[in-house]
């Protein structure tokens, strides 16, 4: 019943449709008036400013100004750089950790000290260099420098990280011996 309803209702739809763009509405279509002619644009206006825009205006509303962009300091390669020097410190975090519990806490990161203490450091030092590099980054491009160096100290300190990582888990008891909670036998 439903389908039989709607299927009569487009029916009608489109024959209503196909009598409204018969033959007679073809000469009014012909019948519209010309684009008008465009006004002249105010002297002195190239491009949209804000002027252009409103030339009744004297340009003094501050909301229709056309502002400078800046460039922005946290870009894209600053959030990779930041990314992964931030990334690799909480990765020898880890890899600390697993070191301790496999190996024993002589061979590890820190040795007996306190590895909270030790690794809030390492993060600490991490998160530093991503400060500091987005100071850098930011006085470089207010100075307008071709050749950027902001990223040295922390890309040095992710390839510093990345070594640890590694070092840390490479780091097992010798083969033929177990840990067996303090030390490797």
């Amino acid at each position: 019943m439903r389908l039989s309803v709607l299927a009569i209702t487009i029916s009608v739809l489109l024959a209503s449709g196909v009598r409204a763009q018969g033959p007679e509405t073809s000469s009014k279509v012909a019948a519209l008036p010309d684009m008008p002619a465009p006004m002249r644009s105010a002297v002195g206006c190239s491009g949209l400013p804000a002027s252009c825009l409103h030339p009744k205006r004297d340009g003094n509303d501050l909301s229709l100004r056309q502002w400078h962009r800046q460039s922005r300091v946290a870009d894209k390669k600053f959030w990779a750089v930041a990314g992964g020097t931030i990334g690799t410190s909480l990765l020898v975090v880890a890899a600390t950790s697993h070191c301790r519990r496999t190996v024993g806490v002589e061979s590890c990161i820190g040795k007996y000290g306190p590895f909270k203490a030790i690794q809030g450091l390492q993060v600490g030092l991490s998160g530093f260099m991503t400060g500091l590099a987005y100071f850098w980054k930011k006085s470089e491009d207010e100075s307008g420098d071709r050749h950027s160096q902001w990223w040295l100290f922390p890309v040095g300190i992710t390839a510093f990280n990345t070594f640890r990582v590694v070092d840390q888990y490479r780091k097992h008891c010798p083969r033929g011996t177990r840990f067996d909670g303090d030390s490797c036998k």
